[in-house]
């Protein structure tokens, strides 16, 4: 068989900025006639890299004569620095993980760190491990590739000091969100949601006047949350998941393209942020804006909903602080198709695209695999979500560990408090990745989830304009989702199956 390939994440280009270098006097050998300097290379994203920091200090306190380096980057490009032996990091805590650098032979297996954390009982979440297990399901190489740092959960978050302000002036439902004309509370189906979006416009007169929703092309990925939670209300979780496992049969790969749940996603997003050809609701220029500038601008009380992650406030501390926002914004749940799924169906995306490795040319590697098995430690695990907010998607004797109880005297913003209940008190979790299937397609493993979720802000704009039975599943229109996969499951099928 010929060499597969699959792309869990690409960014573009990298800039270093080096953070620190300790020095240190305690415990542990060396690769094998390696420097003793641990290099991390480092996605400096929402969550900073305090955590980081902290616990390479400490774990180096632990290695006699080892000292640890931090480079930091805001992309997640990093083939060409690990195609070469030259300046190679020894572990590298990425955004993604490319595939084809593990068919390359640039990244060394971890499988012995799974394999010593569970003889403790620690392992990866099952919706996020096997995320890592399919990168490396080609070219025959059963391993594991990567561990998460962070699970990253999505959602909408909420300004409510701003949404008690806003007026019902339209029509449509409230449900019990609306007293005495203003909205009280926030919209928890698709219906009242609506309706709120569309009084919020209305009341918006002035440039000053928060407005509805943000979001921006550049990031218009970040409606996953919305999506697939709507999509596996909408057909039930297994239809959802029929989709990611698509089928083992060469022959019908991409009919699940057609699945109702996606057509009724993207209907709902249509309805919601376009009319007349034209974009509704948004904050700004969709175009000129970039989420961190949108989140930035949501931190400062510029709109009243906005698509956001876990790390928020963390990374907008700043501007919350100065702005006076801190206790007024929330993580609220993906408004729910109808009540009924609202309070049973309570979901939560979480896009675990967080990737830590051990590059094949580094000069440490057994140490920088000794450091995955310490920061993966029940202490670490818990103190990662106390300094980030954010939450590592692990279990310990099959249990998760829920860090409320773990930091129950730690008094969490309402954004922070929100979040974790969504994650935690959730009715289950949604990911892209096949699940309750023996089998993983070989369509999966080769297109993964590029058509579906590589060209958002293509898919929003052709959503002004074009039906969406056009967008997604019209044979006839070379540009849809369902053209798309067809013509790449036959690519694949000619290239591997023949």
């Amino acid at each position: 068989m010929k060499k597969r390939f699959v792309s869990i994440m690409l960014a573009s280009t990298m800039a270093l900025t080096t953070m620190s270098l300790v020095a240190c006097n305690s415990g542990g050998t060396s690769d094998e006639g390696a420097s003793k300097t641990l290099k991390i290379l480092a996605y400096d994203g929402g969550y900073g890299t305090e955590w980081l920091e902290t616990f390479a200090k400490d774990f180096i306190a632990t290695k006699p004569g080892y000292t640890y380096i931090i480079n930091t980057t805001s992309e997640a490009a990093y083939t060409s620095i690990i195609s070469t032996s030259k300046g190679c990091p020894d572990l590298i805590i990425a955004n993604g993980i490319m595939a084809t650098d593990i068919s390359n032979g640039f990244i060394e297996p971890v499988s012995d760190v799974y394999s010593t954390l569970a003889q403790s009982g620690i392992t990866v979440k099952e919706e996020v491990e096997g995320q890592f297990t399919r990168a490396g399901r080609f070219g025959g190489k059963e391993e594991q590739w990567a561990m998460p740092w962070s699970a990253i959960p999505l959602s909408i978050a909420v300004n409510e000091k701003l949404l008690k302000e806003v007026v019902h002036t339209t029509t449509g439902e409230t449900g019990n969100c609306v007293q005495d004309g203003k909205w009280v509370s926030v919209p928890t189906t698709i219906a009242e949601f609506a309706t709120c979006l569309a009084d919020i416009t209305a009341q918006k007169v002035t440039e000053s006047d928060p407005a509805a929703f943000g979001w921006s092309k550049e990031g218009a990925l970040w409606f996953e949350s919305m999506i697939y939670t709507w999509w596996a209300q909408k057909t039930g979780i297994d239809t959802f998941y029929d989709f990611w496992n698509f089928s083992v049969d060469p022959t019908d790969g991409p009919e699940s393209y057609r699945q109702e749940g996606i057509k009724f996603a993207f209907q709902t997003l249509k309805d919601l942020f376009t009319k007349d050809g034209k974009f509704i609701n948004n904050y700004g220029d969709l175009v000129s804006l970039d989420m961190r500038d949108c989140q930035r601008e949501f931190a400062k009380g510029k709109m009243v909903f906005c698509l956001t992650g876990d790390f928020f406030a963390n990374e907008y501390k700043e501007e919350l602080n100065s702005s006076g926002n801190v206790d007024n914004i929330k993580f609220m749940q993906v408004p729910a198709v109808d009540a009924d799924a609202y309070e049973n169906e309570n979901y939560t995306y979480i896009t675990s695209t967080s990737a830590m490795f051990v590059p094949a040319k580094g000069s440490n590697k057994q140490i920088a695999k000794d450091f995955l098995v310490y920061i993966s430690q029940k202490e670490q695990l818990v103190s990662f979500t106390d300094m980030t907010g954010g939450i590592r998607p692990y279990e310990i004797n099959g249990e998760t560990i829920d860090v409320r109880k773990e930091l129950s005297n730690k008094e969490w913003t309402p954004f922070q408090e929100t979040m974790l209940s969504l994650y935690y008190d959730c009715d289950d979790v949604l990911s892209s990745y096949p699940r309750n299937a023996d089998e993983v397609s070989l369509i999966y493993l080769y297109e993964g989830i590029n058509h579906l979720t590589g060209d958002y802000a293509g898919i929003m704009e052709r959503l002004k304009t074009m039906s969406v039975d056009k967008v997604i599943a019209d044979e006839s229109y070379a540009e849809s989702l369902y053209y798309l996969a067809k013509q790449s499951w036959k690519n694949y099928s000619d290239y591997n199956l023949n």
